[in-house]
């Protein structure tokens, strides 16, 4: 019985071992798990990207602003490395691919220029060639042969002598400045002659900020003297000053501005003196026409229309106008009627209404002059020259019918001389 158990029990390992052969009881591996998906990012909203734009077009208008700022004051290679920045953000925006293009051709053609002045300089005038090697390396600070020689004469004794001496006395006058215009005027001179020597300098650059203040404080001094000197009537003496703050600061609004009312008044006085002059000489057309330039540069200036007012009183309503050229007729009638249009655009203006009315006067007086002046060459078979009378009468007063009548008499007459010959 023990035998029979020993033999099952041996046939069952053999099977168990013919199973495990034929991979029944291979090992069980759990599958991998699965990699959890990548987070999908949350859209951008549009206020997330509005604010995206903002920003990168205040980095391009401060770019912009940057490179314009060094177009202005010669520094031609910042300002490209600037507009070159802006282009990087934006290479859509209008015009500035051309602008890099040109700056580009401005740096490297400008700093090849300077560095061969320079060397045609360095046998007769060291310091003009040190100045044309510094703007050279300035325009384009790649300019590696510009800069070795630069060095090279920047390492000449004389030559460090010279900047060292200019150097001292920029410090030296900075330091007892007292704001007198003299003062700063030698500083401005002194700073930038130091500058053109070697834009680099420390201390140039230092006190470049500092004088630009100074400056501003005296144009605005100068400015200040001015409206005063202008207001008393010293035009000369203001225009000297304007000069001065000009001098300071060429691109200053308000001294040109000041300048420009400065010789208009100047043109004014000049005007009023010839229309005077000529109403002295019993020439009143002449002076009117004066006078209405006076007006046209300001429309309410006193004397002018006052000056208006006295020719066009009846004094002066029937003198020689009837004999006048066709053309000095054309003037006269004209400025007339500039000063009548420039009255009527004055607006609540009594005095411009009251002249505007004795122009129309005037006109019709002209107008009738003209006829009877034009009536007596027909009368006398100068049909031409009355043809251009009546021609001219119509200009002054479309559908006048006497111009009208005359004309067509006109007509009539040179046709039928013309059939006779």
């Amino acid at each position: 019985m023990a035998t029979n158990n020993s033999h099952r029990l041996l046939f069952c390992l053999l099977l168990a071992a013919a199973a495990c052969a034929a991979g029944g009881c291979a090992a069980r591996h759990e599958p991998a798990p699965l990699l959890a998906p990548a987070p999908v990012p949350a859209p951008i909203t549009e206020t997330v990207r509005l604010e995206i734009y903002r920003d990168i077009a205040a980095k391009v208008a401060a770019f912009l602003r940057a490179g314009d700022w060094h177009v202005q004051h010669g520094d031609f290679y910042e300002a490209l490395a600037n507009y070159r920045a802006a282009y990087a953000y934006d290479d859509q925006l209008e015009g500035l691919a051309g602008k890099i293009v040109d700056l580009e051709e401005k740096v490297s053609q400008g700093s090849a220029r300077l560095y061969e002045r320079g060397r045609d300089y360095l046998a007769t005038d060291k310091e003009r060639a040190l100045v044309a090697f510094n703007g050279a390396i300035r325009l384009n600070h790649a300019h590696a042969e510009a800069r070795v020689a630069y060095d090279q004469l920047r390492e000449e004794q004389s030559i460090k002598a010279k900047l060292a001496g200019l150097e001292e006395q920029l410090k030296r006058e900075s330091a007892a400045y007292t704001a007198k215009p003299g003062e700063l005027q030698s500083l401005i001179t002194k700073n930038d002659s130091l500058l053109s020597y070697d834009f680099e300098n420390q201390t140039a650059l230092r006190l470049a900020p500092w004088i630009d203040k100074e400056k501003e404080k005296q144009v605005a001094r100068y400015l200040a003297e001015s409206d005063k000197l202008f207001a008393a009537g010293k035009l000369e003496r203001t225009k000297k000053l304007l000069k001065k703050a000009q001098a300071l600061a060429p691109e200053n609004e308000r001294s040109q501005a000041l300048l420009k009312k400065v010789q208009r008044r100047q043109e004014i006085s000049t005007l009023l003196k010839q229309a005077s002059d000529r109403l002295r000489q019993n020439d009143p057309w002449q002076a009117t026409i004066q006078a209405g330039h006076i007006l046209s540069l300001e429309p309410k200036q006193r004397e002018a229309r006052e000056l208006l007012s006295e020719l066009l009183q009846d004094k002066f309503a029937k003198p020689a106008i009837a004999s006048l050229p066709i053309l000095e007729q054309r003037e006269f009638t004209s400025a007339l009627v500039s000063i009548r249009q420039m009255c009527l655009a004055e607006k609540n203006d009594q005095e411009a209404e009251r002249l505007a009315h004795l122009i129309e006067q005037r006109l019709r007086q002209v107008v009738r002059l003209l006829q009877e002046r034009g009536q007596a060459l027909y009368g006398q078979k100068g049909y031409t020259d009355a043809q251009a009378i009546f021609e001219y009468v119509e200009e002054l007063d479309p559908g006048n019918e006497v111009a009208h009548t005359f004309l067509k008499k006109i007509e009539n007459r040179l046709g039928t001389i013309e059939s006779l010959q």
